[in-house]
């Protein structure tokens, strides 16, 4: 039930929107912004949330990773009026188990979490025409986690 529900409410939902409202949206230059995950392309460490009330599901990352292709395959049907890209942020700092924030700070080249307002810089330029020749991309917005070695 919980794998459906995740399926649902992250893949399901988006897809009946977008389908909703692109039917809505005539005017050229008109965009779409999924927000996925970096669980969409990475596997999660589960060492990070030993000790704390917190997981990470498969629910979670295949949904994620479905927003992705979605995104890709949206951005294919719907050009050229209408562009469809994707964000994947990392972990975004809300009132976290603090070992969690100090293991999950260690992972990143930033050595921090992301603030919410610096998740929103990047669906502003995605949903503006600063990006008007960017379609079907996916921007990864982690502080570096998924480079660090």
């Amino acid at each position: 039930e919980v794998f459906k529900e995740s399926l649902s409410t992250n893949l399901i939902g988006p897809f009946y929107i977008i389908k909703k409202f692109s039917s809505l949206m005539k005017e050229k230059n008109s965009n779409i912004v999924n927000v996925s995950s970096i669980y969409s392309f990475l596997s999660p460490d589960f060492k990070i949330y030993r000790k704390t009330k917190m997981g990470n599901s498969a629910a979670y990352s295949a949904s994620k990773a479905a927003i992705n292709q979605l995104t890709r395959w949206f951005a294919s049907q719907l050009s050229p009026n209408i562009r469809v890209n994707s964000i994947s942020p990392g972990g975004v700092i809300e009132n976290q188990n603090i070992n969690f924030i100090k293991k999950y700070n260690k992972k990143t080249l930033l050595n921090r979490m992301a603030k919410k307002e610096e998740v929103v810089g990047p669906i502003l330029f995605l949903a503006s025409n600063l990006s008007r020749y960017v379609n079907g991309a996916n921007i990864i917005v982690d502080g570096g986690l998924s480079i660090k070695i």
